[in-house]
């Protein structure tokens, strides 16, 4: 079987599959996957965001290898979707672990699952518990240094560039805490 329209749509359109069988595109997939007790772990290439989702590559062909796990296992991703991770292990492949859903969905699991932001210690509606400042994992100033950077910013005795080399941080991190976009708890 040849993969035609039915099979490779997906939400980014098209893929270039010329003459792709089925067969070389799963043999391709399960050279790069170790299977656990419950996860399906993928081991080829890194990429995305910091690489923590797996990349899959073969042929001109290339996509997150959970999505390429969809597709194999489970057909073609809806218009609009993205496939979400129930276990929230990103480079997991594992077809029962998979499923589709809108960004809103996935940034909500986020939340829930305590990888994502929503206010200073909060509750939301699961009753998970939220953390922010220094409680956050990813956070990469202290609070004092908040407070710091924004006396020298509100007296207008450093640029966000200097600020950002000064502390080691992005220009952007600068501009969130100055202007009081993160970190507005404080």
């Amino acid at each position: 079987m040849y993969l035609t329209a039915s099979i490779p749509f997906t939400s980014r359109g098209l893929f270039d599959m010329k003459a792709y069988s089925m067969e070389q595109l799963e043999e391709s997939f399960w050279k790069r996957v170790e299977k656990t007790e419950t996860c399906w772990l993928w081991t080829g290439a890194g990429g995305g965001t910091k690489g923590r989702y797996g990349r899959w590559y073969a042929r001109g062909v290339k996509d997150f290898a959970h999505r390429m796990s969809y597709l194999i296992h489970k057909g073609a991703i809806p218009t609009g979707h993205i496939i979400r991770h129930k276990c929230h292990v990103r480079k997991c492949v594992n077809p029962d672990h998979l499923k589709t859903g809108t960004f809103k969905d996935n940034t909500q699991d986020a939340v829930r699952a305590g990888r994502m932001c929503s206010g200073q210690r909060q509750k939301d509606a699961h009753a998970h518990v939220v953390y922010v400042g220094e409680a956050n994992s990813s956070a990469v100033v202290t609070t004092q240094q908040v407070l710091e950077i924004r006396s020298l910013w509100d007296k207008n005795l450093a640029s966000r560039k200097m600020l950002a080399e000064e502390y080691g941080v992005s220009h952007g991190c600068i501009y969130g805490i100055t202007s009081r976009k993160n970190w507005s708890h404080i």
